[in-house]
């Protein structure tokens, strides 16, 4: 059987680091991990994970695996081409919960028009939708096409 591989599909990569998170609501012990997801195409990835603080915030540095890199696929798409991340907590092993959520709209970084100036990367802190009302879930990211 003869499987081929096109990537003519494949527009480029979207790479996306996280740095840390403050307001967090799991407890210290929790084992912090961030789901990021590349949408409308659906490509998903996850961090290493990190704990938290007694503050309620987390750091992530290059030796945590806090890089995820996914495809950019062509498409048709009417919707704009966004990062979708979860902060999600492992607690005790078998407990895996989300902590909060939010987008990111990455149009600017992957525009196909190549005469219009883009930016390659971005460095930005996303507030996170949580059950929470006690505190803002922040997440710090950087973004790179």
């Amino acid at each position: 059987e003869n499987i081929q591989i096109f990537m003519s599909s494949v527009n480029g990569l979207v790479s996306v680091c996280v740095y840390k998170a403050r307001g967090i609501t799991a407890p210290p012990a929790a084992h912090l991990y961030l789901r990021v997801r590349l949408l409308p195409w659906k490509e998903e990835g996850f961090t290493g994970s990190v704990t938290s603080s007694d503050g309620g915030e987390a750091i992530w540095d290059n030796t945590d695996k806090n890089e995820v890199t996914l495809a950019h696929l062509s498409t048709t798409a009417t919707s704009a081409p966004c990062v979708e991340i979860e902060l999600r907590s492992r607690e005790l092993y078998v407990y895996d919960r989300s902590l909060g959520s939010g987008q990111v709209d990455i149009s600017d970084l992957v525009a196909d028009d190549l005469d219009s100036p883009r930016a390659l990367e971005r460095e930005t802190w996303v507030s996170l939708n949580t059950d929470s009302s006690s505190a803002e879930t922040r997440v710090l990211l950087r973004i790179e096409y």
